[in-house]
């Protein structure tokens, strides 16, 4: 398991990003500008671009576009009993779409939770 930090050129957004930075209220996320979310999302480092932080573990991966988003992972895999997607304020029709939802089942037992936090929580907001 290991956390690499990485940039790329262009803007983008993880599984993670749409339920993390919340757009104002009457907005679609896509819609929005990365300085209007809330927490907004990181700016380009000159000469570097955007930053990537990746997660990988048994040969998949999961990328976090800032540390506001490994916070928000850190605190939902860090619980003993996993919320559903619907708690974590998935819509009826978004549940599916949840980051959560789409992790691997080789991540979800407890063990290898425990384990991915203590990677990801120092470089948690």
């Amino acid at each position: 398991m290991r956390v690499s930090l990485s940039h790329k050129q262009n803007h983008f957004r993880t599984p993670v990003s749409i339920w993390v930075h919340r757009p104002p209220p009457g907005k679609w996320w896509w819609d929005t500008k990365r300085e209007d979310l809330t927490p907004p999302m990181p700016t380009r480092i000159l000469g570097k671009g955007f930053p990537v932080w990746t997660l990988e573990h048994r040969g998949r991966s999961i990328t976090f576009a800032s540390p506001e988003e490994i916070a928000h992972a850190v605190d939902v895999l860090g619980q003993r009993v996993l919320p559903r997607p619907r708690d974590l304020g998935a819509k009826l029709g978004l549940v599916n779409q949840h980051w959560l939802s789409r992790l691997h089942k080789s991540w979800k037992p407890w063990t290898t939770r425990q384990q991915i936090v203590k990677a990801l929580a120092p470089y948690a907001a």
